[in-house]
């Protein structure tokens, strides 16, 4: 290596890193930040830093994301995927529950056993205990996000409507976000660009949520980990709006 080629090296990757930071932090200097604005923004809800590490990859991202939302394994009875679970039984640590398992990451048995093979992975206990973040965002665009994929000119808005559909409730919250701003996602994209429209979505969810909880009230304990996966969406996100 030629003399000053490893401190040239070192000062682009420090203009790198510093670009990425940047780049990702959007309109908000740090989470502590974010966390301050959430009641001006969204009102006063209560929020946990869903901690992701950002790509540069969206759908990447998205799947990291998703992974997140969802949480881990699950083998409760109760859940109507239990209906269709593994063959493969697991203890929920927190339960002391021992069932087959049916659902990892968000993704059901029946999901998994369909669309692993497509994407090259195994169906198998290994694969579905250990699910791939990748596996999940493969899953979640061919399965859930696929039909909004040319709901608007926006893939970020398409994308937050895919994730609306994951949860069954997409034309629900799309209905909500008309009700709220008196325009469709794309005549409201179109007039006030990305950054503003992902907010209103977030927006329109959480009332979306709201409403749910208080027509039932077996959803109140769900609500505030809904709204939670809201906000960390609109924070992780929004710098990818491009307007």
């Amino acid at each position: 290596m030629k003399k000053g080629t490893g401190t040239i090296l070192i000062i682009a990757a420090g203009l790198l890193l510093l670009f990425s930071r940047k780049r990702f932090k959007g309109m908000f200097a740090s989470i502590q930040d974010y966390i301050k604005q959430i009641p001006a923004l969204f009102g006063n809800y209560w929020f946990s830093d869903y901690k992701l590490k950002y790509t540069g990859n969206f759908l990447k991202d998205a799947g990291a994301y998703m992974a997140r939302k969802e949480g881990g394994k699950s083998n409760n009875p109760a859940d109507d995927a239990a209906a269709n679970s593994s063959p493969w039984e697991w203890t929920n640590p927190k339960t002391k529950v021992t069932a087959p398992l049916h659902t990892n990451k968000g993704v059901t048995w029946l999901a998994f056993k369909k669309y692993a093979p497509e994407f090259g992975y195994k169906v198998d206990k290994d694969t579905f205990f250990n699910m791939p973040d990748e596996l999940v965002s493969q899953i979640f665009i061919k399965r859930y996000a696929a039909q909004y994929a040319d709901l608007t000119s926006s893939k970020l808005i398409n994308i937050y409507a895919g994730f609306w559909n994951w949860g069954g409730s997409a034309e629900a919250t799309i209905n909500k976000f008309k009700k709220i701003t008196g325009k469709t996602l794309q005549e409201y994209l179109h007039a006030h660009g990305e950054a503003a429209t992902l907010k209103e979505m977030v927006r329109a969810r959480i009332k979306l949520f709201e409403a749910l909880a208080a027509e039932d009230p077996g959803d109140r304990e769900f609500l505030k980990g809904w709204i939670n996966g809201a906000l960390n969406f609109y924070y992780y996100f929004l710098p990818y709006a491009k307007n």
